[in-house]
């Protein structure tokens, strides 16, 4: 049986007009009165109420404990006050925008009634409370039908204890030439909670800490707490990409689980950012010794294929099966790409559509085939014109033959790869390539993040066109993931950075292969306990309401028509989007309430 992670419950109660509602509970309380014949016929009286009336100080999840004198007909349904529904409850709960957020419950024995906050109400908060109001049509009452004379009070939730502040960070914030192999330290000014959660799952659930930075991989920093609970150590798996600037935050609003100081405030999201930047280059590791501000002119055939467990890679049905393109990006700084064309080897000419300095042609024929038939090998000339200049011609020597298919040699294997250990992915060799033509993987997470490649100058990781293997280390990917990977083999026939001032010409016949790379071993972090709010009654008498939790997890909603149900039924499961939000809509249409739902995170 599913284990809850959440012991949140709450009900929902039907808005229809009470000439539908009240023979439902009326006829219940007739039921009830004909059970008793021997109690006393004294009218109940409330004993006690914790918090007391008037106090100060309770907490923001404190309970409202009412203690009556006898046992009371609990069969009478706790039913709050509500704004929006024309009916006057037998709990009336004050400022009126918390009457949802909180739930009552019977003791065993019938004389404690104990109402919970479902959810954290605010501190530094007055609340007022009513049983009995006037007109109420469930009043509370003894297991005889002797009502209970109204009641009311209030209590004030304490002040807010201040938010945990960010006293310093090592490496400083904007320090240069930092170690690879530095362990960043966040210290706090107050003791906080050492939850191992705030490591989320990335990237598909945002840590507490969020990294950014050329090949930094978020899942590969590990947190622990200095022995004061004041500092948060962060270690870095295998150390620090080389020459990269690192960027972080703390608490970005997307991350489901926060720092939190011991008194449950959370350090302000976002309000703490910073970067480094490890040695070895400054702000980012390059290269190819290409400035960032120079413009690009390139020529690219290829192919896509995709290959599956003992099978043979085939053209690709997902990416286009075959694509040519003439691309152009003017320097940063200008001049200004004004017009280009591209005239093929018969002579014809494409017009690349110009726009904001940005040039292009691209178009993606059906099949390889095709794609050799109406763009064969031969000598292509790109024309080009910039602000101020003289129209530039660029000739380019397309080869007509292509390089082989990539095959990925033990695919069968990296479908089980164990994520704690080194991993030597096997390929087919690059035949006829030479020592400027490139050889490159790539994996990817779900989201487009390069998790690893090869070759990486900046590790330094090289991989030579010569080569049919290289190694992933352990920990490089998190276990029990699926990943997309490309191999790419490319004929590199171009390559300037002298011809036209502040820019690079690349031109290339290349052949791609996609393939998926899956992790073993390890589990899931377990999800983070839903947060339930806005419960409501849909025009239809389906009740519904909205809920938070970790992204992209499954949560299994469960019903009862009773608190105390031993058994609970599974009704729907919800799998959350990066948000970490979901919303849940009763499945049955005109169901008998009331209903209590549980959430369970998968």
């Amino acid at each position: 049986m599913k284990q809850p992670v959440l012991h949140q419950l709450f009900a929902a109660w039907s808005v229809r007009t009470s000439s539908l509602l009240r023979p439902l509970w009326v006829g219940t309380a007739i039921l009830a009165l004909g059970t008793a014949t021997s109690l006393p016929a004294a009218a109940p009286v409330l004993a006690s109420v914790t918090p007391a009336n008037g106090s100060t100080g309770a907490g923001s999840t404190t309970p409202l404990v009412f203690t009556f004198d006898q046992p009371m007909d609990t069969t009478v349904p706790y039913f709050p006050t509500t704004p929006g529904i024309p009916l006057v409850g037998n709990f009336e709960f004050l400022p009126s925008t918390f009457a949802t957020q909180v739930n009552g419950t019977w003791s065993v024995d019938g004389r404690t009634l104990t109402i919970r906050p479902n959810l954290t109400l605010p501190l530094n908060q007055t609340f007022n409370w009513k049983l009995n109001p006037a007109g109420t049509i469930f009043p509370y009452k003894n297991k005889t039908g002797e009502l209970l004379a109204t009641a009311a009070g209030s209590y004030s939730t304490g002040a807010a204890a201040p938010a945990p502040a960010l006293v310093s960070s090592i490496p400083a914030n904007g320090a240069v030439d930092v170690s690879v192999a530095t362990t960043v330290v966040f210290e706090f000014n107050q003791v906080m909670k050492t939850n191992t959660a705030i490591a989320g799952a990335p990237p598909a659930v945002p840590a507490a800490v969020s990294w950014r930075g050329n090949t930094v991989n978020a899942a590969k920093f590990n947190y622990s707490w200095s022995a004061d609970s004041k500092s948060l150590i962060c270690t870095y798996t295998g150390g620090l990409p080389v020459g990269t600037q690192v960027d972080w935050i703390l608490n970005p609003v997307t991350a489901p689980v926060k720092l939190e100081g011991i008194n449950g405030r959370p350090v302000a999201s976002g309000a703490y950012t910073g970067q480094f930047t490890t040695a070895g280059g400054v702000p980012e590791c390059d290269p190819d010794g290409i400035p960032e501000t120079w413009g690009q002119y390139s020529v690219y055939k290829y192919t896509n294929f995709r290959q599956v467990v003992n099978v043979d890679p085939v053209p690709d049905t997902e990416d286009p099966p075959a694509s040519f393109s003439a691309v152009f990006f003017s320097p940063r700084f200008g001049p200004l790409l004004t017009a280009a064309s591209l005239t093929k080897p018969d002579g014809s000419v494409s017009n690349l559509f110009v726009i904001g300095g940005t040039g292009q042609f691209i178009t993606a024929p059906p099949t390889e085939a095709a794609l050799n038939s109406s763009y064969p090998g031969g000598t292509y000339t790109l024309r080009f014109t910039q602000s101020g200049q003289s129209e530039r011609v660029i000739a380019l020597p397309q080869p007509a033959g292509a390089p082989p298919i990539p095959r990925i040699a033990n695919l069968a294997a990296a479908q089980a790869i164990p994520a704690a250990s080194d991993f030597t992915l096997q390929w087919n060799p690059f035949t006829g390539g030479q020592a400027d033509d490139v050889l490159n993987l790539l994996i990817e997470d779900g989201q487009g993040n390069v998790l690893f490649r090869a070759p990486d100058f900046c590790l330094p990781r090289p991989l030579a066109v010569s080569a049919t293997s290289v190694v992933i280390p352990g920990g490089t990917l998190l276990s029990n993931t699926t990943y997309t990977a490309t191999l790419t083999f490319a004929d590199m026939y171009l390559r300037q950075t002298n011809t036209v001032p502040q820019m690079a010409g690349f031109g290339a016949v290349a052949r791609n292969t996609r393939f998926n790379v899956r992790t073993a071993g390890g589990q899931l972090p377990p999800a983070e306990a839903a947060s339930a709010r806005d419960a409501r009654i849909l025009p239809s008498g389906q009740p519904a309401f909205d809920f938070t939790g970790t992204a992209g997890r499954v949560y299994t909603i469960q019903r009862a028509d009773n608190l105390t149900a031993p058994v609970w039924t599974d009704v729907s499961a919800v799998t959350l989007g990066a948000s970490g939000e979901g919303t849940f809509s009763e499945p049955q249409i005109n169901p008998v309430l009331p209903l209590y739902y549980r959430l369970i995170g998968n």
